[in-house]
């Protein structure tokens, strides 16, 4: 095992919520703590350099849904809050894509007096803010079997935190921490850990 690292699994916390408490059944939270001394103490974060390794491996299938430019981007790591979504096969990009050429193309039809044809919004572009998650969102990303995790930060203690909805999306992950001979505890509450 790699000496003073560790990935801690904890419950959702019931501060600081992105989402209703209705997925808190089905929700895995992971952090990692690093340069950990004797009495637990250490930080929290994927700042060391095996977490990245870790980070990167993981999150190569996954793009970050940026709120502000409203749209799907490629990421390395997880140092924004917010929502990231597989990218294999999924829809996602395509539908934000396709609204966006729809609006335009609108646009130069009311310039030109025509009507407008009516345009589905994708689910995502409900999203306005990385801090609250809509619970649709979420609904249509399990409904639709598209893997997901979100990224949240929780001080003192945690730290940048992973929240899994699935399984096996947590399988991928935790098999990717083994990959790097990390040790994986668990904690019932974020309170149990130490606060750094």
């Amino acid at each position: 095992m790699v000496k003073n690292e560790r990935i801690i699994k904890f419950p959702v916390p019931d501060w600081k919520r992105l989402f209703s408490k209705e997925f808190d059944k089905i929700t895995t939270c992971f952090c990692y703590q690093y340069d950990i001394d004797e009495g637990f103490y250490g930080p929290y974060g994927f700042d060391s350099s095996i977490a990245k390794k870790i980070i990167n491996d993981f999150i190569s299938d996954f793009l970050f849904y940026d709120v502000i430019e409203r749209n799907l981007i490629n990421v390395n790591n997880v140092y924004r809050n917010g929502l990231y979504v597989s990218s294999d096969g999924n829809p996602l990009g395509n539908e934000i894509e396709s609204y966006s050429m729809a609006v335009k193309k609108n646009e130069l039809r009311k310039r030109r007096g025509l009507n407008e044809i009516e345009v589905k919004k994708p689910m995502l572009l409900s999203m306005d803010s990385e801090c609250k998650i809509p619970d649709k969102v979420i609904f249509h990303l399990i409904n639709n079997h598209i893997p997901f995790f979100i990224v949240n930060g929780y001080m003192p203690e945690a730290g940048k935190s992973i929240m899994i909805f699935s399984d096996e999306v947590v399988e991928r992950f935790l098999d990717v921490v083994r990959k790097y001979n990390v040790d994986i505890c668990a904690v019932d509450n974020i309170d149990l850990m130490k606060s750094w």
